[in-house]
């Protein structure tokens, strides 16, 4: 094990380039510069899978790259989207693992003062590694596929441009464990269609950011009255509700409990 505490881009870089077998990145923020070069050194061959959080607000606002995701399902890799993900780790085939403070951004490799630890202990890597795929298949999870990078990148679209605030010496970061779509949400409305639009509008007209799965089944009369071939309204509700997480308009907390990513 070795400690960590400086830009790792190099040292990240190097395990990119020897990996032959398998390469599992995990991080809530991913820009597009460092899948580029990511891409520029890796194996041809290589399984790819990228765990991250699918946030509108973080692709609106810059933190994250929704062309960096579209590019991975271009190469025919996987990504996954987590949406309470914090941790930060990559590990490269069965023989390196990094657990670090540093998101795949360039601020996070390069720039900021991140910290720790390499791990090249075999018993250890297999556990992270495992970790990693029972993060991807755990209820909280979702695989994202071409349709969800389309339907962002057309919300996105007609929304006014993000004008992050810069001060001398200084940028106000949007790095922040929930960012919340503060813009007209029409934006967003006018993009979805058939279920998912109707769940959202419905979602709006609950009072808060939080919300529980027995909040949204008090619409089931007026949903099922939109839908009246289908008899199983709660539980297209609760499959229309994964799709909204996996839009990123949405988090589960747990224990039943929801987040919008939206300002209500």
């Amino acid at each position: 094990m070795e400690v960590l505490n400086y830009p790792i881009a190099d040292l990240f870089m190097n395990l990119v380039r020897e990996s032959t077998d398998e390469i599992k990145l995990c991080s809530p923020f991913i820009k597009e510069s460092i899948i580029n070069e990511i891409y520029d050194n890796i194996n041809c061959n290589i399984s790819l899978n990228v765990l991250t959080k699918f946030n509108i607000a973080n692709f609106y606002k810059k933190v994250s790259d929704i062309s960096a995701l579209d590019k991975i399902l271009f190469n025919n890799h996987q990504v996954f989207n987590h949406s309470a993900l914090h941790a930060k780790f990559y590990v490269f085939d069965n023989s390196n693992a990094i657990i670090t403070s540093a998101n795949l951004t360039f601020s996070g490799l390069n720039r900021n003062y991140e910290y720790g630890i390499l791990i090249n202990d075999p018993n250890s890597i297999s556990q992270i590694s495992n970790d990693f795929d029972q993060l991807c298949k755990s209820d909280q999870s979702g695989n994202i596929n071409q349709d969800n990078i389309v339907e962002i990148q057309k919300i996105l679209k007609d929304i006014p441009n993000f004008e992050r605030i810069d001060i001398p010496k200084y940028e106000i970061s949007c790095e922040n464990e929930d960012n919340i779509f503060n813009e007209d949400i029409e934006f967003i409305v006018d993009k979805l269609s058939g279920w998912k639009k109707t769940v959202f509008e419905k979602l709006n007209q609950i009072e808060g950011q939080i919300f529980e799965l027995k909040d949204v089944y008090l619409f089931e009369n007026e949903i099922q009255r939109i839908y009246p071939n289908n008899q199983n309204t709660k539980p297209k509700i609760r499959q229309t509700l994964q799709f909204l997480r996996d839009l990123g308009l949405i988090k589960f907390e747990g224990s039943g409990f929801y987040r919008k990513l939206w300002e209500n």
